[in-house]
C-alpha cells in the first residue's frame, strides 16, 4: 500500500474516532437544548470544556447505568426508568457512530480540502439539529446563531460557487420554506425555514433546489415507515429538520452525480 493511501486511511480513521465522542457531546447538548437546560455541566466535560476522547464516551454511557442502579427510580417505575436509561445510552452510541461515519465519509469524498472543512461543520450542525428536532420539535436559534458565522466564513474562504449564488440561494431557500410554513398551517416551523436558509447559503444554486427535493423524499420515506410500524392511533408528527439535513448533506457530498441524474430525467 502506498504512503498516500496509508495517510488517507490514518486520517479517515482518526476523524471517525474523533467523531465518536463529538457525536456523544452533540447528543447531550441537544438533549439539554431541547429541555431548556443549557449551561449545566455535561457528563463528558471537565471544567466546562469538552475533552474529546473515547474514555469520555464510555463514561457517558455508564453514567446512565449508575444512575438507575443507584435507585434513583423507586417502586413500580423502576423497571421503566432502567429501560429508559438503557435506551438513552444506546442513542448516545448511535449518534456517536453516525457522527464519526459522516466525518469519515466527508473526508473520503473530498480529501483534505476546504470542502471537507465545510462538510464536517455541516455534519455537526445536522446531528445537533436532528437531536433537538426529534426530542422537542424545535430547532433552537442558539444552534443556528453558533453555526451561521462559522459557515459564512468558510463559504467566503472556500466558495463552491460565486458569492452571489450563495447569497441568492440562501434568500430563496429561506423564502420557499417560509411560504410552505405559512401554507401548511404549522406543518413546518420557522426553525426549518431558518435552517434551510443557512443550508441553502452553503450549497448555492442549483444545489439548494436539489437538496429540498431530496429532503422531501427523505421526509416522505420516514413518514411512511413510521406510519407503517407505529402501534398507536392519532395524527402522526414527524420533524422535518432531519430530512433537511439529510437532503443538504446528500446534495453537498454527491453534487455532480445527483445533478447529472436529475437533469437526465428531462
Amino acid at each position: 500500500m502506498k504512503a498516500k493511501q496509508l495517510m488517507n486511511l490514518f486520517i479517515s480513521l482518526s476523524l471517525f474516532l474523533l467523531g465518536l465522542p463529538l457525536g456523544a457531546s452533540l447528543y447531550h447538548i441537544g438533549l439539554r437544548l431541547a429541555a431548556g437546560k443549557v449551561g449545566s455541566r455535561s457528563p463528558i466535560s471537565t471544567s466546562g470544556r469538552f475533552r474529546l476522547n473515547l474514555r469520555n464516551l464510555r463514561r457517558t454511557i455508564l453514567s446512565f447505568r449508575r444512575k438507575y442502579e443507584a435507585g434513583s427510580c423507586q417502586g413500580s417505575c423502576k423497571g421503566s426508568c432502567q429501560k429508559s436509561g438503557g435506551a438513552q445510552a444506546g442513542l448516545y452510541v448511535v449518534t456517536a457512530v453516525v457522527t464519526g461515519s459522516l466525518w469519515m465519509g466527508v473526508y473520503l469524498k473530498f480529501g483534505w480540502s476546504g470542502r471537507t472543512l465545510v462538510g464536517l461543520t455541516l455534519a455537526g450542525l445536522g446531528v445537533l439539529v436532528s437531536v433537538t428536532d426529534f426530542k422537542s420539535k424545535i430547532i433552537p436559534n442558539k444552534v443556528l446563531l453558533f453555526f451561521a458565522p462559522l459557515l459564512f466564513i468558510m463559504v467566503l474562504v472556500f466558495p463552491s460557487a460565486p458569492l452571489w449564488s450563495h447569497l441568492v440561494s440562501g434568500i430563496i431557500s429561506g423564502a420557499v420554506l417560509v411560504l410552505i410554513a405559512l401554507l401548511s398551517g404549522g406543518g413546518i416551523g420557522m426553525g426549518d425555514a431558518k435552517l434551510f436558509a443557512l443550508c441553502g447559503f452553503v450549497l448555492g444554486l442549483p444545489l439548494a433546489f436539489l437538496a429540498l427535493l431530496l429532503s422531501c423524499i427523505f421526509a416522505i420515506g420516514v413518514y411512511s415507515v413510521a406510519g407503517f410500524v407505529r402501534t398507536t392511533r392519532g395524527p402522526l408528527s414527524i420533524p422535518f429538520g432531519p430530512g433537511l439535513v439529510l437532503g443538504t448533506l446528500a446534495a453537498y457530498t454527491f453534487d455532480s452525480q445527483l445533478l447529472s441524474a436529475y437533469f437526465s430525467l428531462f
